[in-house]
């Protein structure tokens, strides 16, 4: 069974029922985030299938709970029934909550990945404008030749759109709402300005590039400052700290009162204070590496 077959069945349950006349007509800002990651369904049938997988867990939750809560715990059969329900409700919550946001997530990781192939993306199109191909024929190939499947799939619907018999400027409109990089969806929006006129695209193209590349050299430039800062104080705290102890423990353990043993505080600086130390400066290097890929 494929992902949009299950979807579809999980839709079906509770398809005309009360929880879908009254909760899915709230979900249809999902629409955007679906087209955004190729779900190609309605997003009616993706908030039926999320209300469908609560109410499941709701009920998978409720009796074994109620059978913990009366023949494990002792309790009463009314107040294992209201613990349980509630419990089972929370749980609910989480698995709809889940289900729903699933979308948003994966639409961000696509905006990251877009963001990361930025550079090479619009040196392409740049290269195809130079070419002296217009709005229409940039978009075309470079929907072909683009690094990033992300990028791709979001000109490969302008396409598609432009195939049906839709203007080009209009379907570049439609896709800068849905597509996930923001950056992408300022390119498209000049593009399609330009779509009515036919000139000036290598000039708009080249611009951004330039544009995108100097923001990416400011981001190399702080993340550079940013690793010589970490690396000065992880030096300081992880290398000379446990020295600067032992020494201290050395020469004036004999008439300083520490409290500890010399042998327990060296220890808790080498194989507490050290190795956190080390786990703080790798957290923060993969924060500063994640900002230069997004």
């Amino acid at each position: 069974m494929g992902y949009t077959e299950l979807i579809v069945r999980l839709a079906r349950l509770v398809e005309g029922s009360f929880f879908d006349r009254r909760f899915v007509p709230y979900f249809k800002w999902l629409e955007r985030y679906l087209v955004g990651i190729g779900f190609v369904l309605q997003p009616e049938y993706y908030a039926r299938a999320a209300i469908t997988i609560s109410l499941l867990t709701f009920i998978l939750c409720f009796t074994p709970l109620v059978a913990f809560h009366t023949l494990i715990l002792g309790y009463g059969i009314i107040p294992s029934i209201i613990l349980s329900s509630l419990v089972s409700f929370i749980a609910g919550l989480v698995a709809f909550a889940v289900t729903i946001y699933a979308p948003l997530i994966r639409y961000r990781e696509l905006g990251s990945q877009i963001n990361r192939y930025m550079p090479y993306i619009l040196m392409m199109l740049t290269s195809l404008s130079a070419g002296g191909f217009g709005v229409r024929e940039v978009v075309l190939r470079g929907s072909a030749i683009v690094p990033s499947d992300a990028a791709r799939r979001s000109l490969s619907r302008v396409v598609v759109d432009v195939m049906r018999g839709e203007d080009i400027s209009d379907a570049l409109y439609r896709e800068r709402e849905i597509v996930a990089s923001p950056v992408l969806s300022s390119v498209y929006e000049g593009l399609a300005a330009l779509a009515r006129t036919g000139v000036g695209v290598f000039d708009f193209l080249y611009r951004s590039m330039m544009g995108t590349l100097e923001e990416l050299e400011s981001k190399l430039r702080r993340a550079v400052d940013s690793l010589s800062v970490i690396s000065e104080i992880f030096v300081i705290a992880a290398l000379m700290l446990p020295l600067v102890i032992e020494v201290i423990i050395l020469f004036l353990g004999g008439f300083i009162e520490i409290g500890i043993p010399p042998e327990a505080l060296v220890v808790i600086v080498n194989f507490i204070v050290v190795p956190v130390a080390f786990v703080i400066l790798v957290l923060l290097v993969d924060s500063i590496l994640s900002e230069i890929g997004a």
